[in-house]
């Protein structure tokens, strides 16, 4: 998924569209309404669109202030990092993405991001860009 920066804060902006992302990026999601309601793992694929149709939305300046200030977005994104696995390379490209706004740096080191991307800086089971990417975005912290 990506789209051109004049539709990015747009999408962003509309709150069905920022919710079907954030639910995409969360790790279980609900299903079903009142008492049929029921939480269900989000499949591994699902999460990957979800959280690169995020980091592509965070390419854009105007949209990375508010989508830190999103605690689900925060959650789901921090979460991924930590746990490892097949989602952490497209959580810390959004990561990546939000260091590059620098009126929510201190907040995102505050959450425990430094730390987060130091590790994935040294971790070999990254790829050199990713790495590369990483030490980027630890600079800007």
């Amino acid at each position: 998924f990506t789209a051109c920066d004049l539709v990015q804060p747009r999408m962003w902006g509309e709150k069905p569209v920022r919710e079907a992302l954030l639910r995409g990026a969360e790790a279980y999601a609900k299903v079903g309404e009142g008492e049929g309601e029921t939480t269900l793992r989000q499949t591994e694929g699902v999460r990957s669109r979800a959280l690169n149709s995020l980091a592509n939305l965070a390419s854009s300046v105007v949209n990375r202030a508010p989508m830190w200030k999103s605690s689900r977005l925060a959650t789901a994104v921090l979460q991924a990092v930590s746990r490892g696995g097949p989602l952490r390379s497209d959580a810390l490209l959004v990561l990546a993405e939000l260091t590059k706004q620098w009126t929510i740096r201190a907040k995102m080191v505050a959450a425990g991001v430094l730390e987060l991307l130091e590790a994935a800086e040294d971790d070999e089971a990254l790829s050199f860009e990713e790495r590369r990417n990483c030490g980027f975005a630890r600079e800007r912290l």
